[in-house]
Order: C-alpha cells, then structure tokens, then sequence
C-alpha cells in the first residue's frame, strides 16, 4: 500500500555531498534520481518475479525501443514485436539507409 507521507531516510552527509556534486555536474535534481532507480529496482524486480527480461533494442547507440520476454528473441524478432517502421526510422534519423547489421538487443 502506497503511503501519503513524503519519504525520509537518514544517509551520511559525505555520500550526499558527494551525490549532490556528481547531481550538479550532470545537471540533474535528486528527485530524478531517486525516480530513476526506483524505476530500474521495480522493473528488475518483476523481472525476477515473471521471469520476464526486458529485451532493448538499439540501433548502433540509438535506443528504438524495448519488449517484455520470456525467451531469447532474435533482432528480427524484436523489430516485430514493438511495430518497427524501417522508413519512419531512416527518414527521423535523417539516414539515407540502415543496416541490420547494426542492430543489437541488450538484456
């Protein structure tokens, strides 16, 4: 049950001091932090709990999207389940053409 009341821990003022240096220099807040991991724990969590992994696909470092799974999945695979549209991609990356080749999952 989610509580109403903000959210208190005590940590030790060198590590906030440390965090807020390296906050300052990325140009982040904590909140967007915390949220961060927050997210990544929870999604790591129901991976563990479904047996489910999320599967990222990329295209060289451009990030095209993700897809929940239960087994191993080829690129091709991948593409299809998240409604991959080759032209749009090519045409708001401003490519002339892609290669498959360039594509990866990362787990």
């Amino acid at each position: 049950m989610a509580s109403s009341h903000p959210m208190q821990t005590r940590i030790d003022h060198r590590l906030l001091d440390r965090f807020d240096k390296a906050l300052e220099d990325d140009g982040l807040t904590r909140s967007q932090v915390v949220l961060q991991g927050i997210r990544e724990y929870v999604e790591d969590y129901e991976r563990r709990k479904g047996g489910n992994d999320m599967a990222k696909v990329y295209y060289e470092d451009i990030f095209v999207g993700e897809v929940m799974t239960n087994r191993s999945l080829t690129v091709e695979e991948a593409l299809e389940v998240i409604g991959f549209d080759e032209q749009k991609f090519i045409e708001d990356n401003g490519f002339d053409d892609i290669d498959p080749n360039d594509f990866k999952l990362v787990y």
